[in-house]
């Protein structure tokens, strides 16, 4: 050994000796940190008859040494095997027990179980040992065998189940066997002692197979049977009763022939069968019979050679055993294998049944060329010049057939071949036949094409389409149906074959249904195809005509018109538009007339020439239909407007109005026609006008005419049917002093409310205004507006009474004019001659009187406890009555109603009767006769004063006369108004009231009216004149002067 070697071995032995006390150091210092001791107190249960519970506790807490136990593991294994023991480990400190599964059935095992801790196993605890419980064997007894004895006695022998699968004690045995033939359960023989282990069965049926079992038993339950034991009584007489069964022959080629067979039926067997003797000859044949022995029972099949071919064999078999032959079976008759015909089927015959259907017939193969039974016909057919063809079956012998779901109208061949099991024969020579015509299919590809309308047609629709993908025979033309809105459809028939198209008028923006069908034989179904036809502008209405229609008081001329339908409407008629114009003025359009209103009135001017024109619209508008015409004349509605008139000087005035619009004229204004009539002249000049004038223009010149006059002037137009109406007439005056127009003599206002006085001047030069009252010019309460031609008091009082007067002034002359303001209030009692209290003795007339005074009249009514007092004792004379009391109810209280147009009052009187009525003594009664007389007397003479008033008031004249005519203060001729109410005072329609007047009282009128009278002033009357029935209304008043008698 070198140098180097012995370094390395003692190198490597250095360093096992080092590995060895680390080793020893690290095992002495892991022991101080498991446990030191097992866990304790362990407990085994067995739980089944595989699994046993183990449990235990942990290891004394002075043994773990601090650590904590983080698991335990069970270690088991069958008691007294060898190898190691089965480890379970459990890895939680606080899981104290674990069931074990999967063990042996009633086995004894032992247990240990060990803790340990992180740092390694404690030691292990002592060996616990214990058994699974019992259950029922998991093995039939072994070595079971079954002898037959006899004819009809069979032993049975078995030993023990095997050890490890018996899984408890054998208390015993259950034999059960039956013959095997049988279903069901058989005999069950129970053996009650573990000890006996075979048992003889007699009474069985002779030479009989029977299935035996056996099971041992537990306490637990029964184990399994054993497997079949099968074992046949003994023979005793070997003779079949019935030959083999299931003989049967097989042709195995044309010159063999192989027969099989099974044994005789079980029950007719009374041996065993040693072998078999097979019998065969030609059928027909006198010769003799062939026989083949088979000297084995268990060969089931022989085949016969050296047959003759196509040649029909009869066989029979039997069994024999070593006592001799059974009976023969029955004789069969078989022929050699067969072979494909060699010939085809004969007559051959093809029917066209239909369009889609067609039947073939034939008869068999000749007989030398079948070559066996022919089992079945194959057809085969196709198309005419297509490639692949369709084959049929036909079994069972039938020698026809019918093929259905052919084309229509479609030729094909065909072919049929005959088979036996050997393969087919050859095909005959092919057939044609085609199918019959039927009902093509729809035509495909249906579309159509608008087709507007020109002057020659109206709109259509071009409709196309292809050949049926399936004509099925021979299409002999088209028919085409098409209908709209549910309608009979309109049917095209004999449409060309060669014509794949049809145009038809239809209407427009209609939607139709159109069908087409071919037509071969008979029709196909329909392609069909929904269309809403185009709308296109219709053409013009027809027979547009006209009606004029004369004005009335709700419209002017007017001219209906009326239309017939388009006779191409093309379309949905919408409406109708109207257009129509004169003079080449813009068009008036009317759109959205209805479509069932032919008709339509448009307002006009007479005798103007239009041009209508109306049209139907439907998505577009049409053409027009146009009509020419000249509308009628008609005399104007009313008179022209606009009157006016300018003086050019004294005696001429130029009169000019605006002229007639057509509008009213109703026609064309030929000629004008202005009268002229006098109303007013204040000058005696003569002169001369005409009262008519006739011109073309809208102004005339009118000369000769009276200076300072007053003229009606009225204009007329005319047209070619007649003169209108005459305008309202207007004033015109020529040249003079000026007038003043609409101020009444007198002005009545109720007190508190406004008093309008309106002067309003006329004439050919600015005139200026200025107003007095009582001759004074200054008015203080007065207002003015207009330039003064207005003046306004508000509030008025009764000092705002008085005579106003309106002065006007021009180049020409002054004008003055008067109006009193009269300011009304309701009239008051006066009491001083108005007694409140009356003593009236009974059956005396007692006069009750209520005087009321104001300026105006006013209506005196009695009433006594609300009602009028009607008694013939009681006598109602206007402002008194006469009471005659004639008991207490003609005492009382008297009511006085006085009432004028501007309010009421009421009075009340009481009438006493004295307290010394019926005590006085005859002085009394006759003062009081002298103070009645009295009154009567007072009463009478007052009536008579009053109606002598009266009569002399009617006497006076309430007219003042100037020569022939009235003129007023100011020298002018009154107006027709001024006259009227000058007339209205001598009206009986009209009452008065006379007012006293004191004898220091001035006139009130204006100095220039005073000095128009004739007769000085003097004391006497006020006459106040109002017109009856106007209560509450500012009545005008005429004051005159009555001078006294």
């Amino acid at each position: 050994m070198s140098f180097m070697a012995s370094m390395l071995l003692f190198l490597d032995g250095y360093m096992q000796e080092n590995d060895y006390c680390d080793q020893k150091e690290n095992k002495e210092r892991k022991l101080s940190e498991v446990p030191s001791q097992p866990p304790t107190a362990i407990k085994l249960s067995a739980s089944s008859s595989t699994s046993i519970n183990a449990s235990w506790q942990l290891p004394p807490i002075f043994t773990r040494h601090g650590r904590n136990i983080t698991g335990f593991k069970l270690f088991y294994k069958k008691k007294g095997s060898g190898g190691s023991a089965t480890t379970l480990t459990i890895s939680s400190g606080s899981t104290l027990s674990r069931l074990i599964t999967g063990l042996d059935k009633y086995t004894k095992y032992g247990f240990q179980v060990l803790a340990f801790t992180s740092d390694g196993d404690g030691p292990k605890s002592p060996v616990e040992v214990k058994r699974t419980l019992e259950d029922a064997p998991s093995q039939p007894p072994s070595n079971f065998t079954v002898t037959a004895n006899s004819s009809t006695g069979v032993t049975a022998s078995w030993q023990m189940p095997p050890p490890d699968s018996r899984n408890g004690i054998i208390i015993g045995f259950r034999l059960s066997y039956k013959s095997k033939d049988i279903s069901g359960s058989g005999t069950i023989l129970p053996i009650n002692n573990e000890s006996t282990l075979n048992k003889v069965v007699n009474g069985l049926y002779k030479y009989t197979e029977y299935e035996f079992q056996v099971l041992a038993f537990t306490a637990i339950g029964d184990g399994p049977n054993s497997s079949v034991a099968v074992v046949r009584t003994k023979e005793d007489v070997v003779v079949s009763s019935q030959p083999p069964s299931g003989f049967d022959l097989t042709a195995t080629t044309s010159t063999s022939i192989t027969a099989s067979w099974q044994l005789p039926p079980e029950d007719s067997r009374n041996g065993i069968v040693t072998g078999y003797k097979l019998f065969y000859k030609k059928k027909g044949s006198l010769g003799p019979v062939g026989m083949q022995p088979i000297n084995n029972q268990a060969t089931r099949t022989q085949e016969v050679t050296r047959l003759d071919k196509n040649t029909e064999y009869k066989f029979q078999i039997l069994a024999f055993s070593s006592v001799g032959d059974g009976p023969n079976s029955t004789v069969i008759f078989k022929k050699k294998k067969e072979a494909a015909p060699s010939g085809t089927p004969s007559q051959f015959i093809v029917t066209v049944d239909s369009s889609t259907s067609i039947t073939f017939s034939w008869q068999l193969p000749l007989e030398d060329s079948r070559h066996g039974i022919i089992t079945g016909y194959k057809l085969f057919f196709k198309e005419k010049d297509s490639g692949l063809a369709t084959s049929l079956t036909i079994e069972n012998g039938n020698t026809s057939t019918r093929v259905d779901k052919l084309d229509e109208f479609t030729e094909y061949g065909f072919q049929v071949l005959a088979f036996t099991s050997a393969g087919n024969g050859p095909n005959t020579s092919t057939v044609f036949a085609k199918s019959m015509e039927d009902a093509p299919s729809a035509p495909i590809s249906l579309s159509s094409a608008d087709v507007p309308s020109s002057n020659f047609q109206g709109p259509r629709l071009a409709l196309t389409w292809s050949k049926p993908a399936n004509p099925n025979g021979i299409i002999r033309g088209y028919t085409l149906f098409y209908s709209h809105g549910g309608g009979a459809p309109k049917i095209i028939s004999k449409i060309d074959k060669d014509t794949l198209n049809y145009t038809v008028d239809v209407l427009a923006g209609v939607i139709y249904q159109f069908h087409v069908r071919a037509v071969s034989i008979k029709p196909g179904p329909n392609g069909t195809i929904t269309v809403a036809t185009k709308e296109y502008a219709p053409s013009a209405p027809m027979s547009l005509s006209s009606v004029d229609v004369p004005p009335s008081n709700l419209h002017g001329p007017r001219i209906t018109l009326t239309w017939s339908k388009p006779a191409n409407p093309n379309g949905f008629i919408k409406g109708y538009t109207l257009f129509y114009s004169h003079g080449g003025g813009a068009p008036k359009i009317i759109p959205g007339i209805e479509k069932d209103a032919l008709n339509y009135t448009v307002d006009v001017q007479g005798g103007v020439i239009y041009q209508f024109h109306v049209r139907a619209v439907t998505i577009v508008p049409g053409p027009n239909r146009t009509k020419t015409v000249m509308s009628k004349e008609y005399e104007p509605i009313r008179g022209p407007e606009g009157i006016s008139s300018s003086a050019v000087n004294s005696k001429k005035i130029n009169i000019t109005w605006v002229g007639l619009p057509r509008e009213v004229a109703y026609g064309f204004i030929v000629n004008y026609e202005v009268r002229i009539s006098l109303l007013e002249n204040c000058s005696h000049s003569q002169s001369t006008y005409p009262s008519t004038i006739n011109t073309t223009s809208t102004y005339i010149l009118v000369t000769g005419l009276y200076l300072c006059a007053k003229y009606e002037v009225s204009v007329r137009g005319d047209t070619a049917a007649g003169p209108g109406p005459y305008s309202i007439p207007v004033i015109v005056q020529t040249i003079g002093n000026p007038i003043i127009e609409d101020l009444p003599k007198r002005t009545i206002t109720v007190i508190g409310e406004l008093a309008v006085l309106t002067c309003e001047v006329s004439g050919d030069s600015e005139a200026s205004v200025t107003w007095t009252k009582e001759g004074l010019t200054s008015i203080p309460r007065a207002q003015f507006k207009k330039n003064g031609k207005i003046l306004i008091i508000q509030d008025v009082a009764l000092g705002d009474s008085g005579v106003y007067e309106c002065k006007t002034l021009n180049i020409f002359g002054v004008s003055r004019r008067a109006t009193t303001l009269i300011v009304a209030v309701p009239p008051s009692i006066v009491k001083e001659f108005s007694p409140s209290l009356v003593i009236c003795e009974k059956k005396t007339p007692c006069f009750l009187s209520c005087q009321a005074t104001r300026n105006f009249p006013f209506n005196y009514t009695w009433t006594k406890d609300g009602q009028v007092p009607t008694s013939h004792n009681i006598k109602l004379m206007n402002n008194s009555i006469i009471v005659t009391p004639r008991d207490a109810q003609n005492y009382g209280e008297y009511v006085c109603h006085v009432t004028n147009g501007y309010g009421s009052t009421e009075y009340k009187i009481t009438l006493f009767v004295p307290s010394d009525n019926q005590d006085g003594d005859g002085t009394q009664s006759i003062l009081l006769v002298s103070v009645i007389a009295l009154s009567c007397i007072v009463v009478v003479l007052i009536i008579t004063n009053g109606v002598f008033i009266w009569q002399r008031r009617r006497a006076v004249p309430n007219r003042r006369v100037l020569s022939k005519e009235e003129v007023d203060f100011d020298g002018v001729r009154p107006s027709p108004d001024q006259q009227l109410a000058d007339q209205q005072v001598s009206e009986t329609t009209l009452y008065m009231e006379l007012k006293p007047r004191s004898l220091n009282e001035q006139s009130q009128d204006p100095t220039e009216y005073q000095s128009l009278q004739k007769e000085p002033s003097n004391p006497g009357y006020h006459n106040i004149v109002f017109q009856k029935g106007n209560a509450g209304r500012h009545n005008e008043e005429i004051y005159e002067e009555i001078s006294q008698s």
